[in-house]
């Protein structure tokens, strides 16, 4: 089914944005190491950058997944309840 199919894309989405906020935190969790070790950190902070432009396609993405799967739903929802649309 088109709903169940999506549903499961909403929950991949969920897991992506877990694991993209984990490899921000990490990667945070870097920059300071490399900081206090008196690294250069512009390549590994013009990275977390990147990362938290992904995680934010990604919160879009898992949006209009949701936005979908509602529609489908409210769309099943009206069709079943009016019988000249079955």
């Amino acid at each position: 089914m088109i709903v169940e199919d999506e549903v499961q894309k909403l929950r991949q989405a969920d897991t992506d944005i877990e694991m993209a906020n984990r490899r921000i935190e990490r990667q945070k969790e870097l920059i300071l190491e490399l900081k206090r070790d008196g690294h250069d950190v512009r390549l590994a902070v013009e990275l977390l950058v990147t990362m938290q432009g992904t995680l934010g396609a990604l919160v879009e993405h898992r949006r209009v997944l949701l936005e979908n799967v509602e529609r489908t739903i409210g769309a099943r929802s009206n069709k079943e309840g009016r019988p000249d649309r079955k």
